[in-house]
């Protein structure tokens, strides 16, 4: 009896030790969106991923993944010779997809329908910190194709966003390119190389507070 109880509290130890192993290993509650690689996939690789999925309104904190595959970004010798220029690349929040056909602008920082998060500079984007590869799958689909970001940052989404019951957030990550002739911006199409977004659900739960995923 003492024997099969002992195997009892053995089998209960190596339970509780599975499971912190699958929660230390990103098994664990939360969400991720867009390490997967589907059939098709366009553009720049953009994901997010946080381990939970509510939050304060005002401190939504998932962390972003962002970069591109050096070799089909589009690097600076593809504009010898024309007007164009790439300054470097801007994150954006809620970014309307009609930027996505040739519209131009004056300021890529003021665009209308989108938060501003930052630009990074062409020098930092060559460097290969922003480098993403192809590994296996996670949890869910161990032998799927799967994103391997080399950067990734904490990002709070403005709570003006959630402006609604429920909806969802896009996160954007797209090229800038300077005309010289017309001292205008514009954006490289998604569809060529030039940019990448994930959508967020999200929904209210209660006063100040949001879930996402």
């Amino acid at each position: 009896m003492k024997k099969l109880i002992n195997k009892v509290t053995m089998l209960g130890i190596a339970v509780i030790m599975l499971f912190s192993i699958m929660a230390l290993s990103g098994c664990s509650r939360g969400f991720e969106i867009g390490f997967i690689i589907g059939r098709g996939d366009w553009g720049l690789p953009v994901a997010v991923r946080s381990n939970r999925t509510e939050f304060d309104i005002s401190n939504v904190t998932p962390e972003f993944f962002f970069g591109w595959r050096l070799s089909s970004a589009a690097p600076l010798e593809f504009y010898d010779g024309t007007v164009l220029y790439p300054t470097g690349f801007a994150l954006y929040f809620n970014l309307s997809d009609r930027y996505d056909n040739g519209l131009q602008f004056d300021d890529y920082t003021n665009v209308g329908g989108a938060v501003f998060i930052r630009k990074i500079y062409v020098d930092d984007a060559v460097s290969g910190n922003f480098a993403v590869r192809e590994g296996r799958g996670g949890c869910n689909d161990p032998f799927g194709r799967r994103r391997v970001f080399s950067h990734s940052e904490t990002i709070t989404i403005p709570y003006y966003l959630f402006i609604s019951s429920q909806g969802s957030i896009r996160f954007h990550l797209r090229q800038v390119l300077y005309c010289i002739d017309e001292n205008v911006y514009s954006f490289l199409k998604i569809d060529w190389g030039g940019g990448g977004r994930v959508t967020i659900p999200f929904e209210i739960i209660g006063e100040n507070r949001v879930r996402l995923g």
